[in-house]
C-alpha cells in the first residue's frame, strides 16, 4: 500500500505506512529507504511551494511599484 500511495504522489500518506512497517520490522531496509525518499520528496515539495509563494509575492510587489510610479508620473504631467 505504501508503495502504491508513493507512486500516486501521496507522499505524506505513504510515509505513515512505511513507518508502520518499520515498527513491526525495524530492520526492513527497503521500507527505511523508501521512507527516507518520501520524506525528501515531501521536503522538496514544501520548499518549492514556499519559493513559488515568495516569487508570486515579489511579482505582486513589483507590479504595485510600477502602478505607483505610473500614477506619480501621471500626476506630474508626464503623459499629457
Amino acid at each position: 500500500m505504501a508503495n502504491l500511495l508513493a507512486a500516486r504522489g501521496f507522499a505524506a500518506e505513504s510515509a505513515s505506512y512505511f513507518e508502520a512497517t518499520l515498527q513491526f520490522q525495524p530492520g526492513f531496509e527497503p521500507a527505511a529507504e523508501r521512507l527516507q525518499a518520501v520524506r525528501c520528496i515531501t521536503l522538496l515539495k514544501h520548499i518549492q511551494m514556499k519559493r513559488e509563494k515568495e516569487e508570486k509575492r515579489q511579482r505582486e510587489y513589483e507590479a504595485e511599484l510600477e502602478k505607483q510610479l505610473y500614477e506619480h508620473r501621471k500626476k506630474l504631467g508626464h503623459f499629457d
